[in-house]
């Protein structure tokens, strides 16, 4: 469905770089930034090389949790869908009879304003506990002495080479052509870090073909304070879509395929806090462009919610969060139910696939 195009508001910062790094910024001045980002990538690169060299001499210890321990990470920064992935994984293993925690760094929170990721889990999840601990040694001890568990799955912790891992599950948002180490690329690891990972999900692809091993985010429903709405109630609605995710793109491809027309959208850096202003001027924006629903993501409506901020416009334009699933493919699902059973048998989970 062809829509006419919206009204796009970038933060500037966050948005450059992406655009030079990814050659959208032509001309001298974007060539030299591209040239230091590639001198800068260097050292960077020499010290990943060089710490997995000590990992695998095992000259740098890796610490045994006293549980098993399945990590679902990525090689590179953004958005992959590893929250929607370890939620669909930690209700696989709930499927098969284990009682699962889970484990992530909390990145950007605080006690006072957990991380988008702590608070959608607890929301997914609410009877799972959620150990959130930058030292991931000591977070895993914590949890198998302070929880009636058998296993812990590790959110973003492929690169976290300090706590052993049972079960490596790496997502891959995009083929690997053009492999890049950070800052002149997006990349954390090369490439051949991936021999570490025991399977690799492919979130890019399609779900058609049951033989192949994908994973896809799938749009469900909408969700505001107590009420629920199908996704074809958008159906020609005139939106403001907001979001502060690594992959703004993948949010508004999902809402025009729902039917929805963004008249007006704004993107935020990834973790974005919001506060009141930042409410009231996308209020304002809704009202400008004449738009009669407000729409975010489900990570961005549990901070909302969580920091008790009020949506001026709830009656003239409310605001609702889109609800999105990890859908396995039939192979994926079949793989991830085996090494899971191999695992608590006690058999090697070695082999890539």
């Amino acid at each position: 469905m062809d829509l006419a195009p919206g009204r796009t508001i970038h933060i500037p910062m966050n948005q450059t770089y992406l655009d030079i790094i990814g050659g959208g910024h032509k001309g001298g001045i974007a060539s030299l930034a591209r040239a230091l980002l590639t001198v800068l990538s260097v050292p960077y690169s020499l010290a990943v090389g060089l710490r997995n060299i000590l990992y695998d001499l095992r000259i740098l210890p890796s610490y045994p949790a006293e549980v098993p321990v399945v990590c679902v990470g990525n090689i590179a920064c953004g958005g992959t869908g590893k929250t929607p992935t370890v939620i669909a994984l930690v209700k696989i293993l709930q499927e098969l009879g284990h009682r699962p925690a889970i484990l992530t760094r909390g990145y950007k929170g605080s006690p006072q304003k957990p991380a988008d990721e702590v608070l959608l889990f607890n929301r997914s999840l609410p009877h799972v506990p959620v150990i959130v601990n930058g030292d991931r040694v000591a977070g895993a001890n914590t949890a198998a002495k302070q929880f009636d568990i058998d296993v812990l799955v590790m959110d973003d912790g492929f690169g976290h080479r300090r706590l052993r891992r049972d079960l490596d599950i790496v997502l891959l948002a995009e083929p690997l052509q053009k492999v890049r180490l950070l800052p002149r690329g997006l990349y954390r690891e090369p490439a051949s870090a991936l021999k570490r990972a025991h399977i690799l999900i492919r979130t890019y692809e399609s779900l058609d073909n049951p033989d192949n091993n994908y994973a896809l985010r799938q749009a469900t429903r909408l969700v505001s304070s107590g009420q629920e709405m199908k996704l074809e109630q958008l159906q020609d609605k005139k939106v403001l879509a907001f979001c502060a995710i690594a992959d703004p793109d993948s949010f508004e491809r999902s809402l025009r395929q729902a039917g929805a027309k963004l008249c007006a959208q704004r993107h935020y850096p990834d973790h974005h806090r919001y506060g009141q202003h930042d409410l009231d001027e996308l209020a304002r924006l809704a009202r400008g462009s004449q738009c009669c629903v407000a729409l975010t993501t489900m990570k961005d409506w549990v901070k909302i919610q969580h920091d008790k901020l009020i949506w001026p416009r709830q009656e003239a334009c409310p605001l609702w969060a889109l609800d999105m699933e990890m859908v396995f493919s039939e192979k994926t699902r079949q793989l991830l139910q085996a090494k899971v059973g191999a695992l608590f048998r006690g058999q090697p989970t070695d082999g890539t696939l």
